[in-house]
């Protein structure tokens, strides 16, 4: 029971889920960030509220996806469930976690730029380019979402390269 329960919450379809509930998250802070920046005197602090926020949940995700084969280990899920297609998923978890992380730690710099004192790095007038860097590197985690989740749903790719690799 508490095996099975295990396996559901770090499936396929909770993955999934989860990269849906993000991907939504993503989209809506894009769709609030784009008329900020186009006028940044209408609220600097939400635009750094929506990309801190936006940018934490990257990184606490894609840590967790990445490490999602020593977490099957440490519920003792593995080894006794470790199929070809569990390790199918390890990888793409490995792989799309590690992206998830990486464009989650570059959205929270652009954002650290910006509140950095201009005495350190000036950045006056380039809080707009900052922020659209931060956009378009939302957009293009929901592009890596979308494709996590892909891979998620047709994990035979990575299950042959598996068998190709032994």
């Amino acid at each position: 029971m508490r095996n099975q329960f295990l396996l559901a919450v770090t499936g396929r379809v909770s993955l999934c889920l989860i990269n849906l509930i993000i991907l939504m998250s993503g989209i809506n802070s894009v769709l609030d960030m784009l008329p900020l920046i186009a006028n940044l005197e209408n609220d600097l602090l939400q635009l750094e509220n929506i990309t801190e926020g936006y940018a934490t949940i990257l990184i606490a995700y894609g840590v967790a996806a990445e490490e999602r084969s020593t977490l099957m280990h440490f519920l003792r899920l593995y080894p006794a469930n470790l199929t070809p297609l569990q390790a199918a998923i390890d990888k793409i978890c490995h792989n799309y976690g590690l992206v998830l992380l990486l464009i989650g730690l570059f959205v929270e710099l652009c954002e650290e730029l910006v509140k950095m004192p201009d005495s350190i790095i000036n950045t006056n007038g380039l809080e707009s380019l900052m922020f659209s860097v931060a956009a378009i590197l939302t957009i293009v985690s929901s592009c890596a979402l979308i494709r996590f989740s892909w891979l998620l749903v047709f994990p035979q790719r990575q299950m042959s390269g598996l068998v190709e690799s032994e």
